[in-house]
């Protein structure tokens, strides 16, 4: 092989884990203290180059099994999570709230594993378009420490596994359908942390993900907000990942997600809008869901949900509140009480 081509090569290959965006120096304090944005801090800046922190080292250990669905209960495999974070109580998460995992987390992951035939054969393109090659492009905001991002994220390869050894038996050649998984989060130490839970549960699940790539599978930054949103898809090493998966180089290709899932993410009045502002960019205008799964606070902290539907409508989303059944069921979600947790499925009001 020519130099040339080595070089053209390693350009075809898709960015790995460490390879990202020259991200800002952000932290979700600052949302809560109103200290500052981006444009406040100068990532160019000597000085505080010099004065930064050495990394957060977890102390806490999160552990969690999913058994995939499947038809032969003799088969079926099991995903094992380990997430590294902090206790709730402790003084990382004063700053960075994302560090440590929040309840709601556990009933979205409940949601997807149960309907996960459902979500991930949502794909891009019309609704007439049947073409199996085209992945479905799920979106996690606000990841945090990522266990339904990850868990997204293997889902579609451990059921990608089983179906291949089934239709090994059985001398099936048909495909099974692809995924492109996102994750995001805007607080700088979140997503050191992120990184590593991600890279240490693809080891963990390796049978799962090797010789495998029914889902693909990348960390970014995204700090919510419209004017974000837009840049976000601009970014060369996004694009790189996106075409890359999809085996295309179109500049012009289309990056809206056909599912933006989240949970504990408006924990303040002010992240409201920009979360909406930025589901609204970035989720297809045309079959796209988001599944935001929320935990009531406790009195004197708690969100009001009419804001939060209002600026749903707003931006042309409607909802539908898939847990609980019962809108009377209403307690504190920090009593470990199943009904303080609820999960929303928010689609386009009008559809062409």
């Amino acid at each position: 092989m020519s130099k040339q081509e080595q070089s053209d090569s390693r350009d075809d290959k898709p960015p790995t884990l460490s390879q990202h965006h020259k991200e800002t120096k952000w932290y979700d304090a600052w949302i809560r203290w109103e200290k500052g944005s981006k444009e406040n801090y100068d990532d160019d800046d000597e000085d505080e180059e010099e004065d930064e922190e050495p990394p957060l080292i977890p102390t806490d250990t999160y552990h969690s099994s999913y058994q995939v669905p499947s038809q032969n209960d003799d088969a079926t495999p099991i995903i094992n999570l380990e997430l590294m974070g902090f206790p709730s109580e402790s003084e990382a998460i004063w700053t960075s709230t994302g560090l440590t995992l929040w309840q709601s987390s556990e009933f979205l992951c409940d949601y997807l594993v149960e309907h996960y035939g459902e979500i991930g054969r949502l794909r891009h393109g019309d609704d007439d378009d049947n073409d199996t090659d085209k992945p479905c492009r799920i979106l996690e905001v606000g990841s945090g420490l990522g266990r339904s991002g990850i868990l997204m994220h293997l889902l579609a390869n451990a059921s990608s596994y089983q179906e291949q050894e089934q239709q090994e038996q059985k001398n099936d050649d048909s495909r099974v359908f692809r995924q492109q998984v996102v994750l995001t989060d805007g607080d700088t130490d979140v997503l050191a942390q992120l990184r590593s839970n991600v890279q240490h549960n693809l080891e963990l699940n390796a049978k799962l993900v090797q010789n495998n790539n029914a889902s693909d599978l990348s960390c970014h930054q995204l700090i919510w907000g419209k004017d974000h949103a837009k840049a976000f898809v601009n970014r060369p090493c996004f694009h790189h990942s996106m075409n890359h998966h999809n085996n295309t180089n179109d500049p012009n290709a289309s990056y809206h997600f056909d599912v933006i899932i989240g949970s504990d993410l408006i924990y303040v009045t002010q992240v409201i809008q920009p979360l909406f502002e930025t589901v609204q960019t970035l989720l297809h205008p045309k079959h796209g869901i988001f599944l935001m799964a929320h935990c009531a606070r406790r009195e004197g902290n708690e969100v009001d949900l009419d804001v939060v539907f209002d600026q749903a409508r707003k931006v042309g989303l409607q909802y539908t509140q898939l847990h609980p059944e019962d809108d009377d069921k209403t307690t504190n979600c920090e009593n470990d009480q199943e009904e303080g947790i609820y999960l929303y499925q928010f689609e386009w009001s009008r559809r062409e």
